[in-house]
């Protein structure tokens, strides 16, 4: 075990690699956790509507941040490599991709948020909550 952990490749490596994909996506729970603590202690309907937008707002944003997860690596391998073209045409697609996403988030958090919320049937009570919940994220 403590051979894998400290050859190259190993775990150690790994984990150093990985740890700044962990925390960006831990951040996003967090950050619903934590909302929704304190949210509870307003009321259970407010509490509810955070959960569902978090819901809705975690599963946007996983899909695009993984894609730009997958862009960085490559970005990373061609700049470790030297490649500088390639390395370019992969940070530039990054950079596109992360535009044409904002676009996306904000097309979706303002026309179709409420058939976004409509897909996880929630008490009609909870829609105006949920909807300026995901505004605000």
């Amino acid at each position: 075990m403590v051979e894998k952990m400290n050859k190259e490749g190993g775990y150690k490596e790994i984990l150093l690699l990985s740890y700044p994909v962990i925390l960006s996506m831990v951040s996003l729970t967090l950050l619903i956790l934590i909302d929704m603590a304190f949210l509870g202690r307003v009321n259970t309907a407010a509490q509810a509507a955070v959960g569902y937008s978090g819901v809705i707002t975690w599963t946007l944003f996983s899909f695009f941040n993984g894609t730009l997860q997958v862009i960085s690596t490559f970005v990373a391998q061609f700049f470790g490599a030297g490649n500088n073209k390639e390395c370019a045409k992969y940070a530039w697609l990054g950079i596109i991709f992360s535009l044409l996403a904002g676009v996306l988030f904000y097309i979706f958090g303002t026309f179709f948020v409420e058939e976004l919320i409509k897909l996880l049937n929630p008490a009609s009570e909870i829609v105006e909550d949920t909807k300026l919940f995901i505004g605000i994220r």
